[in-house]
C-alpha cells in the first residue's frame, strides 16, 4: 500500500511539474482591443491572445455575425508582437432566427481566410441563451 500511495504521489508531482512547463497564459477580448492594452497584457506574461470572432443574435443582429472589432483586434494583437492568436466564435443558439451552425462556421471561416488570417487555434464557446 505503502508503494502505491508513493508511486501515485510521484505521478501527481511529475504531472504538476509538466502542466507547469507547458502552460500558458491567453488573454480573451471580445471587445476592440488597442496595441497598448495588448502590450500591457504581454508585459504581464500573457503569450497568447483569443480574440472573438463571431458573436450570437441580439437585437439587431439577428441570426450571429462576425464581430466587427476581430480584424482590428488581430492587427492591434500582431502589431504588440503576438504570433500566437486564436480566434473564438460565441456562436447565436437556441433561437429560431439563429443561422444554421454551418452558416455561421463558413462566415467565420471565410472572413479567415478572405484576410489572410493566421490563428493556432479556433475555439467555439457554446453556450445556452436563457432569453430563447
Amino acid at each position: 500500500m505503502r508503494f502505491l500511495f508513493t508511486a501515485l504521489s510521484t505521478f501527481i508531482v511529475v504531472i504538476s511539474i509538466i502542466n507547469q512547463a507547458f502552460s500558458t497564459l491567453q488573454v480573451d477580448v471580445s471587445a476592440l482591443t488597442s496595441v497598448t492594452a495588448f502590450n500591457c497584457a504581454k508585459n504581464l506574461g500573457y503569450s497568447r491572445a483569443a480574440i472573438r470572432g463571431y458573436f450570437e443574435a441580439y437585437g439587431n443582429n439577428p441570426g450571429g455575425a462576425i464581430d466587427s472589432n476581430f480584424l482590428k483586434s488581430y492587427e492591434n494583437a500582431k502589431k504588440a508582437g503576438y504570433t500566437d492568436i486564436d480566434v473564438y466564435m460565441f456562436p447565436c443558439t437556441g433561437r429560431s432566427t439563429c443561422k444554421t451552425p454551418k452558416q455561421q462556421v463558413n462566415e467565420l471561416v471565410k472572413l479567415i481566410n478572405d484576410h489572410k488570417i493566421i490563428v493556432r487555434t479556433a475555439w467555439l464557446d457554446v453556450e445556452v441563451d436563457e432569453k430563447s
